[in-house]
């Protein structure tokens, strides 16, 4: 998901629905991954 959110600058609501879960959700993924990806 974070991945997809950086290559495709799609909204949180959007990739929610393509990962079959919540803005909400979608947004803590990427919140909890991003410092991974980000070193």
């Amino acid at each position: 998901m974070t991945l997809e959110y950086w290559r495709e600058y799609r909204t949180y609501f959007h990739i929610g629905q393509s990962w079959g879960v919540t803005e909400s959700t979608a947004w803590s993924f990427y919140s909890e991954n991003r410092k991974y990806y980000q070193s």
